[in-house]
């Protein structure tokens, strides 16, 4: 599959930026989607019994949204462990992204 991502080196800052949040904030996460303008910030409360946040590209969210709820604990891309909260481990994802490297 061949994607068409715009300004990717966006994708990685905003990435950068989100590990550190989780990584020192005292916020809670909670079912949530926040618009970027490029990307959305997608927070998942429970997916296989973790904490997960997605960086999920415009051009790529209805492909998400297809796979997040047909398979409701299934991974949904390459993920990185940044932390615990509440006895639960912190995922950071950026959907897509391993498309880059294949």
């Amino acid at each position: 599959m061949v994607l068409n991502i715009k300004n990717p080196e966006i994708l990685a800052d905003a990435f950068s930026k989100l590990v550190q949040d989780i990584q020192f904030s005292e916020e809670e996460i909670r079912d949530d989607v926040e618009d970027k303008g490029d990307y959305f910030i997608v927070m998942e409360e429970n997916r296989a019994g973790s904490h997960f946040v997605h960086i999920v590209p415009k051009e790529l969210y209805d492909e998400f949204r297809v796979l997040q709820t047909k398979r409701p604990q299934d991974l949904v891309g390459s993920a990185i462990l940044v932390g615990r909260k509440n006895g639960k481990e912190i995922y950071a994802t950026i959907f897509g992204i391993h498309e880059f490297f294949e």
